[in-house]
């Protein structure tokens, strides 16, 4: 549990292909900023196509270019923001 809420880890796109994800198990997918840029994006594409409608957080470098397909696009070096719009998209979902 992390602030409250049960979460699922991976690391790297093959990790995340084998959690079997369901609408019922997620709420919000939280991308990191550790892989390639390109591999992020087929990453969030890949969830996009899996959960079209859970929301999808891509943390960002500072010189990434934002990624289309993700609900928020959020700068890496500000955890207290992704955090906050986490809470906030739980608050608004209960």
């Amino acid at each position: 549990m992390a602030r409250g809420y049960s979460v699922l880890s991976a690391l790297g796109s093959a990790s995340v292909n084998k959690l079997k994800l369901t609408t019922s198990l997620v709420d919000v997918v939280v991308i990191g900023h550790g892989a390639a840029w390109e591999e992020r994006k087929e990453l969030i594409s890949y969830v996009r196509q899996l959960l079209p409608r859970v929301p999808i957080l891509a943390l960002l470098r500072m010189d990434d270019t934002p990624f289309t397909d993700a609900t928020f696009n959020l700068r890496a070096d500000d955890p207290p923001e992704w955090a906050g719009t986490v809470d906030m998209l739980f608050s608004l979902a209960n």
